[in-house]
């Protein structure tokens, strides 16, 4: 497995958590987990990173109404992708927010 890390970032661009993306063009499957902060706490980029990807081994989260190959797919896109399944998920409002703002950023030139 070779995931991609990305962090979910709040408006003033403090990390609020962690993603750990998958795509496998061979199996054209695309899943993801995420590490939420919970605000009591410091934010820590190596715990973040080890629970998403802990978690996405255990309990991923698949994405299935892949419109292209996933060996045509842009890494833009699969951001994209998991992006809008947060916004539509049932996970922390953190969470949501920052990926709406993740959308609401990198999808202004189109």
């Amino acid at each position: 497995m070779l995931a991609r890390i990305m962090f979910l970032r709040n408006e003033k661009n403090h990390p609020v958590g962690c993603l750990a993306i998958d795509f496998n063009a061979k199996k054209n499957q695309l899943k993801y987990q995420l590490s939420v902060l919970n605000p009591a706490d410091r934010f820590d980029r190596k715990m973040a990173r080890h629970l998403a990807l802990g978690r996405m081994l255990e309990t991923p989260i698949h994405i299935s109404n892949l419109k292209y190959k996933a060996s045509e797919m842009s890494l833009h896109y699969v951001f994209e992708l998991v992006m809008n399944d947060l916004v539509q998920s049932n996970v922390p409002s953190r969470a949501k927010k920052a990926a709406h703002l993740w959308l609401t950023n990198n999808l202004r030139a189109r």
